[in-house]
């Protein structure tokens, strides 16, 4: 069985959401995509400098690798 791990889609925005400990977290929101057979349109950025170096804006072509 071959796993997609990369999955071809457009970036819309960013969300911020509290997380279970109550710090903000910045959150992708993209068109859903399946990968490995589970639908996928947000994704955890983590921190701002994750964020700059991923160079995401809305409107781009971007590849998010899957969780393993």
């Amino acid at each position: 069985m071959s796993l997609n791990l990369l999955a071809n889609t457009i970036f819309c925005s960013i969300e911020w959401q509290t997380g279970r400990s109550g710090e903000i977290a910045p959150v992708a929101v993209f068109d859903t995509v399946e990968i490995n057979g589970c639908e996928v349109s947000r994704a955890s950025l983590h921190n701002l400098t994750f964020i700059k170096n991923l160079k995401l804006y809305p409107d781009a072509v971007s590849w998010f690798p899957s969780a393993t």
